[in-house]
């Protein structure tokens, strides 16, 4: 491979057997569920990293459990947590925790914009687990299967207006570790992501989203995956929606390694 091949590479394995491709990344037909509570600000604390705190007390938190029929990783299942915070005067949605069922998705998250994407069982269905019929959507995570880390579900009780959820930028730590093994890590960057997305509309224009009762548990307390931290305090309720979204380029909003003082 000659350099100016090397230059035009944007990730590995090199020569055509990359598992992603520069972004943008487009993703059509996901549904996304997703349930709106308050956690303790102080089980959360142990998982930000420096200068990212929580916006209260009890924190406003979301669980999204998402399904992507389509999208340039195939189909796949996702949850996480999202927390929201405050850094440097601008308020974000802090992704601790995220977990998905196929490798594409996985590498390109955690490499390009830092999420900390595990793999594990994501089961959503409008039936129960037994597949019997219900009038409610449900989504459950599994880590490693048969240990319950999360469960949530939901009633479509109304159609909602966009103007319900509130935008805000999501934030990822991107840390890579030394490959020599010292103590500074390689990158150690807090990555900013503006999503872009488009919620499907009904023929009479009205948006695909509808708002419904919740329910939402994080039983197991599980020391390597500590979704327990973030039990709800107080459920809101939960939306479900369709849209067509796309992943751009993020933005390094902080760099640990050039502007803080904590590895020197």
């Amino acid at each position: 491979m000659d350099a100016e091949e090397f230059r035009a590479s944007f990730s590995m394995p090199l020569g055509g057997g990359e598992i992603y491709r520069r972004p943008p990344h487009h993703y059509r037909g996901v549904e996304d569920l997703q349930v709106h509570y308050e956690a303790d600000a102080q089980g959360v604390l142990p998982l930000l990293p420096p200068g990212v705190e929580p916006v209260d007390d009890p924190v406003p938190c979301l669980v999204k459990a998402r399904w992507a029929p389509f999208s340039f990783h195939g189909p796949y299942h996702e949850a996480y947590i999202a927390v929201t915070v405050r850094f440097r005067g601008g308020t974000y949605r802090y992704i601790p925790l995220i977990v998905t069922d196929s490798d594409a998705p996985l590498v390109a998250g955690r490499e390009i914009w830092g999420y900390p994407k595990k793999l594990a069982s994501i089961w959503h269905s409008w039936s129960g687990e037994d597949m019997s019929s219900g009038e409610q959507f449900a989504a459950a995570v599994e880590r490693p299967k048969g240990v319950p880390l999360m469960r949530c579900s939901m009633t479509c009780d109304r159609v909602a207006d966009k103007s319900e959820l509130e935008s805000l930028p999501a934030l990822s730590l991107r840390l890579f570790p030394d490959p020599e093994g010292g103590e500074r890590p390689s990158v150690a960057q807090l990555v900013r992501l503006d999503g872009a997305g488009h919620i499907h509309e009904a023929a009479d224009g009205s948006a695909f989203l509808f708002a419904g009762r919740a329910a939402l548990e994080m039983r197991a307390a599980s020391a390597a995956d500590p979704w327990h931290r973030f039990a709800p305090r107080k459920i809101h309720g939960a939306y479900f929606c369709r849209a067509d979204i796309r992943h751009d380029p993020g933005t390094i909003v902080h760099d640990y390694l050039t502007e803080s003082d904590i590895w020197t």
